[in-house]
């Protein structure tokens, strides 16, 4: 399979901002909130621990931070009780090194007294040359005269095109499409090879058992990428068309391991979309185990469903939308950038991300709703006015939304209304304990009063005997406003608040 993993903490890197020594070394406060905000915290315990490649880690990115230090010398007393002091350690801090060229990332390590090596590339669609990861990462010490390896992208082979096939007498050529040099973001399965199969009207049954049987050792090395292999190829029961739909039954040969995540399911259907909707005689497709749609779904993590040609290009133009937007230069979004703008997300679960609504296209907006509340007096079961705590783009706010509609899968449509940043640079450095953000919902009182439109930020309090509560000492206090469409701050008298998840 291709490297799905590395390619997952190329992104999970993209969305971490380098640190300073200074900050890297400087005692760092916890901060909890209702619901957890670290939303990519989950998926990144699970892919790290696999993705170190040759001592390298992938890169996030940023400017280099340059310094040096120099440790002091240390004294030791031997085993015949004289006292030695051993020579000062003299380590440098390494910079990020993502996107530049070898030769200008050798002339910085030079300065600092420390050796580049080159030992990984990595195939890619573009910034050939360009380092792409590195061991130690930035931010880190490493001693002088102690090397940093790297690793480089290199114009991946695949890109070339396949060489077209000989086709013998009695057999047809079939054209199947894999990825090639995966940006690690959204699938993108549109290269072609071409393989031979048995000459016979089923070109797509044909087509399809070539893409189970997977690829080549040598296909793999020039950057193509596919689920499948050798121990799926005799995974297809039947292949059956009619009236446009097609419904193909599979066996227990296609169980992949990896395919049935949220990730792998995703790469792993779009691998077969992108091969059967290319005929275009095939308007849906049903996919079954053994017979059961509901089986392969179950397996999926889902609930059985049959997909059309307008859903799968939908989901091609969605993600490309989210390529643009999740490789452009990551940057701070303030609260005056989102007023005016629409969503779409859930806002009674669990936390969730939300879509940016741009021309009809759903798109990631790279914010995460945390948790949210109805503000307004329901009518006939309805809730217009929402509070809504996200994290994203490297802030947090409150947003003060008004519903207005959903989407076809039951998405609730809302605009922002008004948006406040969370001051946690000037609540920081007042903190004692850890701090939450709070509503007024079922949290917060006021007067003695529970008010809906009562957001805060308090800090969890000591009880007698120096033990953690659930009360807390409120710092903050902002009413959320639907009626001007305002989140106006208040003062904190007269405000309680306890913590429901302590």
């Amino acid at each position: 399979m291709f490297d799905l993993k590395r390619d997952l903490r190329r992104y999970i890197d993209g969305l971490e901002e380098p640190i300073s020594i200074q900050e890297a070394m400087s005692p760092r406060r916890k901060r909890r909130y209702r619901v957890p905000a670290a939303i990519l915290a989950g998926a990144a315990v699970v892919v790290i621990p696999a993705l170190v490649l040759l001592g390298l880690r992938l890169l996030p990115p940023g400017e280099s931070d340059v310094a040096e230090t120099t440790f002091p010398p240390t004294t030791a007393t031997t085993t015949t009780g004289v006292e030695t002091t051993s020579p000062p350690v003299s380590t440098a801090v390494v910079p990020n090194l993502d996107g530049l060229t070898v030769a200008d990332a050798r002339e910085i390590l030079d300065e600092l007294g420390l050796v580049l090596e080159v030992t990984e590339q990595y195939p890619s669609r573009s910034g050939f040359g360009l380092i792409t990861a590195q061991g130690p990462l930035a931010g880190e010490t490493a001693d002088v005269g102690s090397a940093v390896a790297v690793g480089i992208r290199v114009e991946a082979p695949c890109l070339a095109g396949p060489a077209e096939p000989e086709i013998p007498a009695g057999s047809m050529m079939v054209k199947v499409l894999f990825e090639c040099a995966g940006d690690g973001l959204y699938p993108d399965v549109s290269t072609p090879v071409s393989r031979t199969a048995p000459d016979g009207p089923n070109v797509i049954e044909a087509t399809l058992r070539a893409l189970l049987a997977g690829l080549t050792d040598d296909e793999r090395a020039t950057g193509l990428g596919s689920f499948f292999s050798a121990d799926t190829a005799d995974a297809l029961n039947s292949v059956t068309l009619g009236s446009g739909r097609l419904v193909v039954d599979f066996n227990d040969a296609i169980l992949i391991n990896n395919a049935g995540t949220s990730t792998g399911s995703t790469y792993f259907l779009a691998e077969l979309n992108a091969n059967l909707f290319q005929f275009p005689e095939v308007g849906s497709i049903e996919y079954r185990l053994n017979g059961s749609c509901d089986a392969f779904y179950g397996w999926l993590q889902g609930s059985c469903q049959v997909g059309t040609r307008a859903q799968w290009e939908q989901s091609l133009a969605a993600w490309d939308a989210e390529r643009v937007q999740l490789t452009r230069p990551r940057e701070e979004t303030g609260a005056d950038e989102v007023v005016g703008r629409s969503y779409a997300g859930s806002l009674r679960d669990g936390q969730n991300r939300l879509d940016e609504l741009i021309d009809g296209t759903r798109v990631f907006s790279s914010f995460d709703r945390l948790t949210s509340w109805p503000i307004d007096d329901a009518t006939g079961g309805e809730t217009r006015y929402w509070a809504v705590h996200v994290a994203g783009r490297g802030t947090e706010m409150i947003w003060l939304v008004d519903t207005v509609g959903n989407t076809e899968g039951g998405l609730v449509i809302f605009e922002v209304r008004a948006a406040l940043e969370i001051p946690w640079d000037e609540i920081y450095p007042i903190l004692t304990a850890d701090a939450f953000v709070m509503s007024g919902r079922d949290e917060c009182t006021i007067d003695d009063a529970f008010d809906p439109q009562l957001v805060a930020v308090g800090q969890l309090t000591l009880g007698p005997n120096d033990e953690l509560t659930g009360l807390t000492e409120v710092l903050r206090a902002w009413r959320v406003d639907p009626g001007v469409a305002t989140i106006t701050e208040l003062p904190v008298v007269g405000i309680s608040c306890t913590s429901n998840t302590f």
